[in-house]
């Protein structure tokens, strides 16, 4: 599932040179509504929550799907990431707030990309916990 028509094309190239069947979805990624509850063994996401605004919203689908005890498993930049400008002079100028939220816009590859920040305790608060299902 992607929201980038653009990620799911470059996908779709990867499956094909490796012979791998794979399901490409496009659309937001809480929108999963197409899966049945407790029908998933591994939830996967490489970098894809930075762009999600309201990441509840996705963990209650990712956890609607997954059978208990599944994993999901995630990566996103550190949260700390986005607040040193490294273009500053001097190197490494701290020019964020940690907890600065605000979206940060920029393009690649022609494409406009809205990058949401999350500290660690959004990423824990919003966790469901171990007597729901999640390891």
């Amino acid at each position: 599932m992607d929201f980038s028509a653009e990620q799911l094309a470059f996908g779709r190239r990867l499956a094909e040179r490796e012979e791998a069947r794979i399901e490409l979805r496009h659309g937001d990624l809480a929108d999963l509504a197409f899966l049945r509850a407790d029908s998933i063994d591994l939830a996967f996401s490489a970098y894809a929550f930075g762009y999600v605004e309201d990441l509840n919203r996705v963990f209650r689908q990712v956890h609607r799907v997954l059978k208990v005890g599944a994993p999901l498993v995630f990566s996103l930049p550190h949260p700390a990431y986005d607040m040193i400008d490294d273009d500053a002079d001097p190197a490494l100028l701290v020019r964020r707030s940690y907890f600065d939220r605000r979206p940060i816009q920029y393009q690649l590859g022609g494409n406009t990309f809205t990058d949401y920040r999350h500290t660690f305790a959004d990423l824990y608060m919003v966790w469901p916990g171990p007597a729901t299902g999640w390891i």
